[in-house]
């Protein structure tokens, strides 16, 4: 598995600058957003029990109005017709993926962190065989400047006091540091303790 995070940071940081090379007017920030999600299916698909299947992006667990970036459930489950709505007692893990991690000023980090936990929550009283994880691709870790924010600290301080936080990479450094080198094995270890 460890080879695995390696290979995902490569995929997507030459998608990245070749999508930077391209003079266009209009972000690629979605594209990316959903790139990356997709790639993070193919290779978390390789991970789980053949039990369990992961859905496809932008998916919901019917009776809640929350849009979760992927599911994993039962394999053979069923969307709702005319959605990618799956019953509760199908589904065992829901994620949240972002590209380069949630941000905001000091003032607003600590709710925006919070929102995301309050989509986990929501479901998580409802249904507590539903456990969630949060991934980013890129965040802010260990800055060197007195007084900067560590934007993955303050991810783990809240969405972490209940659930998985996991980094890939270094956005300042657009590396893998040694702090964050196995987060991928971690990611997977998570999720496969959800699904027993």
């Amino acid at each position: 598995m460890a080879n695995t995070q390696q290979t995902i940071f490569e995929i997507i940081q030459n998608k990245t600058d070749e999508l930077d090379k391209k003079d266009n007017t209009v972000s690629w920030k979605k594209f990316i957003g959903d790139y990356f999600v997709r790639v993070i299916i193919e290779f978390l698909s390789k991970e789980i029990p053949k039990s369990y299947q992961v859905t496809e992006p932008n998916s919901y667990i019917t009776g809640f109005p929350v849009e979760y970036d992927l599911l994993i459930i039962m394999k053979g489950s069923k969307p709702e017709k005319y959605t990618r709505s799956f019953d509760p007692k199908d589904v065992r893990l829901g994620m949240e993926l972002k590209m380069n991690g949630i941000y905001g000023s000091r003032k607003d980090l600590e709710k925006n962190n919070q929102k995301v936990k309050n989509t986990f929550d929501i479901v998580k009283k409802e249904h507590s065989h539903i456990n969630f994880v949060y991934l980013t691709f890129s965040e802010v870790t260990n800055p060197k400047r007195a007084g900067s924010i560590d934007y993955l600290k303050k991810n783990k301080d809240v969405i972490g006091k209940d659930y998985g936080v996991f980094c890939l990479s270094d956005s300042r450094r657009q590396t893998i540091t040694a702090e964050l080198e196995n987060d991928w094995d971690k990611y997977v270890e998570e999720i496969n303790r959800s699904l027993k």
